[in-house]
């Protein structure tokens, strides 16, 4: 029984090949064939063994589909990033701010209790 994290062997053919060419390769324990056309998949497990094919061009055009809602997910995440980014630029700012005025009122409150005339007790 194969299991699903194993390590696929992989032939590769330049040129077109029969399906029995394909099953040949296959017995030699080879889990995967590459032709220009078409790629093959032989697995095993406890209820037997399964062949599977695609053509190599459902193959390209899945890849260039996965590629481009990645690169669609990574313009995305990116905008999202540089709005968090803005955000956190301005809460820093207004936090300046705020601590800008604490200073001040601070001060003001130093001078109004230096200049206060204290009554001796």
């Amino acid at each position: 029984m194969e299991n699903a994290g194993s390590i696929s062997r992989v032939a590769v053919a330049n040129h077109r090949i029969t399906r029995d060419q394909v099953d040949r390769v296959f017995e030699r324990g080879v889990t995967m064939v590459v032709s220009p056309t078409m790629v093959y998949r032989y697995s095993r497990s406890q209820y037997g063994s399964h062949r599977s094919s695609v053509t190599t061009y459902a193959v390209r055009n899945a890849v260039r589909y996965l590629r481009s809602v990645d690169t669609e997910r990574k313009a995305r995440l990116e905008g999202e990033r540089d709005r968090l980014k803005l955000e956190e630029r301005e809460a820093v700012h207004s936090i300046q701010e705020l601590d800008e005025q604490i200073r001040n009122i601070q001060m003001r409150m130093a001078a109004a209790n230096a200049t206060t005339v204290r009554e001796p007790h």
